[in-house]
């Protein structure tokens, strides 16, 4: 390489970011690191090819670079968790639920359902973080009982343990935006939910 291994992470141009990339996992990792500081629309591009392109412990790596980037990376994360591919979809499961951004509540249900059990878990693992969370419990404080019931019985169709932690969610003062989110997570149900269970209800 062409700089030290001494040389500041976070001084590093984005072209020898690149070149990191291409060097061993070391190497590759410091790389991961860096565009984890840079932020803005290419360090995100760049990572969600990582989660594409890399072995296991890499990709993991680039979940934490992701995830420190807070809510900038929610929209890439969202599309990935849609379309990519089995282990690009769990791990953008994994970087959402680390940032507890509310608008991943619904795309996260919907994986839920998903084909592969490694996603079907890293959603659940997500969504108890989401649940769980300080952001989510002031949306939801002090929804009226029987709307808090409702929506601990949708998570508990889901995921028993999702369930439990929505009851624990719902307390305190009614939040403006209570409504809101119970609408979005009924619809993520009812989307993530198969006919045949549909219909015995």
């Amino acid at each position: 390489m062409k700089f030290t291994i001494d040389e500041a992470t976070e001084k590093l141009t984005y072209a020898q970011v690149l070149e990191l990339l291409q060097g061993d996992r070391k190497e590759k990792e410091r790389g991961i690191e860096a565009l984890g500081m840079m932020g803005g629309r290419r360090a995100i591009s760049k990572l969600i090819s990582v989660l594409e392109k890399e072995d296991y412990v890499t990709r993991l790596k680039a979940v934490d670079a992701l995830s420190r980037l807070g809510k900038g990376a929610v929209p890439a994360l969202i599309e990935a968790l849609e379309k990519g591919l089995w282990y690009v979809r769990e791990c953008a499961a994994l970087a959402l639920g680390k940032i507890g951004d509310l608008r991943a509540l619904e795309p996260l249900s919907e994986r839920l359902r998903d084909e592969n059990v490694g996603v079907r878990q890293a959603a659940a693992s997500a969504l108890t973080k989401l649940f769980s969370s300080d952001k989510l419990a002031k949306v939801l404080q002090g929804m009226e009982p029987e709307g808090a019931n409702r929506m601990a019985e949708l998570a508990s169709r889901l995921d028993p343990q999702l369930g439990e932690r929505v009851k624990g969610a719902l307390s305190g003062n009614r939040g403006p935006e209570a409504d809101k989110v119970l609408k979005s997570f009924r619809k993520a149900v009812k989307k993530a939910t198969p006919k045949d269970e549909e219909r015995r209800d």
